[in-house]
């Protein structure tokens, strides 16, 4: 691997650490501490305006990416010209994030970004979900389980 950027450094070690190789041997499972996803942007300034309506103000801005804490997560926004010549524009990533009330959190995106959601909440089971586009593209779903 190239030598990183400050800004890619900085989404590196804010994120989940990753595994780069792959091995036939059984391991045991990777201990995560800490959750971290982006998604591409056109319009980096754009996208960091349409985030900050849902998740408040960002962490982290440094040129080519914005970034915001969410729960024990990172969630950020790289710029497609600096970080992801080659990405194709929306769905470069799905996230979804689980909620404590999804009635509550659709009419909280329903005030924020009305145009930018994708149907009702649906449930199948105990399971509740809707879905939203950023304004790349990009699909996002909040979903809540209901206890057994």
């Amino acid at each position: 691997m190239g030598a990183r950027t400050p800004v890619l450094s900085a989404l590196c070690a804010i994120a989940t650490p990753g595994i780069h190789g792959r091995s036939t041997a059984q391991t045991a499972p990777i201990t995560v501490e800490r959750f971290g996803l982006f998604v591409v942007s056109d319009d980096p300034g754009r996208a960091a305006a349409f985030y900050q309506r849902i998740f408040g103000s960002p962490k982290v801005r440094v040129p080519g990416m914005v970034g915001f804490e969410v729960v024990e997560g990172f969630y950020a926004i790289v710029d497609r010209a600096t970080f992801a010549r080659t990405a194709l524009r929306s769905d470069t990533t799905r996230g979804y994030m689980k909620v404590a009330d999804i009635r509550a959190t659709y009419q909280q995106i329903a005030t924020a970004v009305p145009d930018n959601l994708q149907g009702p909440v649906v449930t199948e089971g105990r399971f509740s979900f809707f879905r939203m586009r950023d304004p790349d593209g990009n699909r996002i779903e909040f979903h809540a389980v209901r206890p057994s």
